[in-house]
């Protein structure tokens, strides 16, 4: 059976461009934008920790900290970003 729910359009110059339902949408780039927002504050402590003045030894240990933390914060908005997809999927 086709999938109704993910409409495939083509652009002038070929390419597929996939639209979502009105009703998923909006969900789906506020999960993306999180993720963004959450990789963009890992990226500013990883600088800040960079140009700071402690020991390379604390910065590695401290750079590992910040990624786990933003790895962890990420977790559950991957988690919704697939179960969305997932629902797409199967059209429901």
């Amino acid at each position: 059976m086709p999938n109704t729910y993910l409409r495939d359009f083509r652009t002038e110059s070929g390419a597929s461009s996939a639209v979502y339902p009105s009703h998923v949408q909006p969900l789906m780039q506020s999960i993306l934008a999180t993720l963004a927002d959450i990789r963009v504050d890992e990226d500013h402590e990883l600088r800040k920790l960079q140009n700071s003045p402690v020991t390379p030894t604390l910065k590695g240990e401290l750079a590992r900290k910040i990624t786990e933390k933003s790895r962890q914060r990420q977790e559950p908005y991957e988690a919704a970003l697939v179960t969305l997809q997932q629902r797409i999927g199967r059209g429901d």
